[in-house]
This record gives structure tokens, C-alpha cells and sequence, in this order.
């Protein structure tokens, strides 16, 4: 009666392959079920929050409950079984990596040390995006310094009109470099700022 069972249960409605039972009821059970199921429920949790929101629970726990009646319907809980049942022992590892990593940052949880490992990615971002709007500035410097050395040799050379014309010009570039130098001085500034943190 227990064996029937236990083939309609793991072969007929969980779809798991024969080839991977082991033939001891407590330890299939135990490596084919429950563990699976106390993995697929946590991350099912996980996703029905992201679906829904943490405010309304008794629509999250049906949602948990319809993914987990779909995935085992359609034939995809056999497989995660199986896959699960043979690395629990590196999702315990990982676990408790996790943990201790923890432990050693101050008590924190393993999601702020993930945000932190994504903030510390974001501040590297930030300063490649700011060495590179720093790069652009001085290029722009060097573009305006190099127009501006072009005009002023043509300022020597003129008279009249166009002289006066291209002294406008001039002093434009000046307010313009002098911008762009600020602007400059101001990323640096909060480059070495980002970089102390």
C-alpha cells in the first residue's frame, strides 16, 4: 500500500525519473519532496512578493499556491527535484557562506551585503562615467584653448570690423573655457569624493 503510494506520488503526479529514486521511502521523501518543496515555496515567496507586493498576503499565498500547482501539473517539479536533491549539499554550503559573511559584516543580512556589493558596482560605474565626462571636458578644453590661440593670431593680423568681431568671438571662448575648466574642477571633485567611499 505505501510502495503504491509512493509510485503514484513520486512517478505518477511529481513526474520524478524511477532511475533516480533510491528505493528507501523516508529518504526519497525526504530528498524528493520536502527539501524541493521548502526551496520551491521560499522562492516562489520571493517571486509572488515581486508579483503582487508584501501588503496583501492572503493573494500571495494563493499565487504560491497556483505556481506550485502549475509547475508540478505541468511536468516541471521532476526535473527541479532532481536537480535540487543532488546539489543540496552546495545550496547548504552557499547558505552558510552566506551566513557567516554575515556574521563577519556586523550581523547584516545576505541582501544588504548583496546591495552592497551593488552599490560598491554602481560606484564603479559612476567613476568610469566620470572619468570619461572628464575626458570630454578636457578635450572640449583643448579644442577651445586650440581656437582660441587660432583667433587671437587672427585678432593680431585684422583691423577694423572683423577685428572687432573676432574679439567677441574671443571672449565668448574665454567664458565658454572658463565654464568648462569649473565643470571640470567640479567632477574631480566628486571623483576623489567617490573614491573615499
Amino acid at each position: 500500500m505505501v510502495s503504491e503510494i509512493a509510485e503514484m506520488l513520486f512517478y505518477d503526479i511529481l513526474q520524478i525519473q524511477p532511475s533516480v529514486m533510491t528505493g528507501i521511502f523516508l529518504k526519497d521523501l525526504l530528498n524528493f519532496l520536502i527539501l524541493p518543496t521548502i526551496v520551491l515555496l521560499i522562492f516562489l515567496d520571493f517571486a509572488a512578493t515581486k508579483f503582487i507586493g508584501e501588503e496583501k498576503k492572503v493573494y500571495r499565498k494563493i499565487l504560491i499556491v497556483a505556481f506550485y500547482l502549475i509547475i508540478v501539473t505541468q511536468g516541471f517539479y521532476g526535473p527541479f527535484a532532481t536537480f535540487a536533491a543532488n546539489y543540496m549539499v552546495i545550496f547548504l554550503i552557499l547558505a552558510g557562506a552566506l551566513f557567516f559573511v554575515g556574521k563577519i559584516f556586523g550581523g547584516q543580512s545576505a541582501s544588504t551585503i548583496g546591495r552592497k556589493i551593488g552599490d560598491l558596482r554602481n560606484k564603479k560605474i559612476e567613476r568610469e562615467e566620470l572619468r570619461i565626462r572628464e575626458k570630454i571636458l578636457e578635450d572640449t578644453i583643448n579644442d577651445i584653448e586650440r581656437e582660441m590661440n587660432r583667433i587671437n593670431e587672427f585678432i593680431r593680423n585684422s583691423r577694423g570690423e572683423e577685428r572687432s568681431r573676432q574679439e567677441r568671438i574671443f571672449n565668448e571662448l574665454r567664458r565658454e573655457l572658463s565654464e568648462k575648466k569649473k565643470e571640470l574642477e567640479r567632477l574631480q571633485k566628486i571623483e576623489k569624493r567617490s573614491l573615499r567611499y
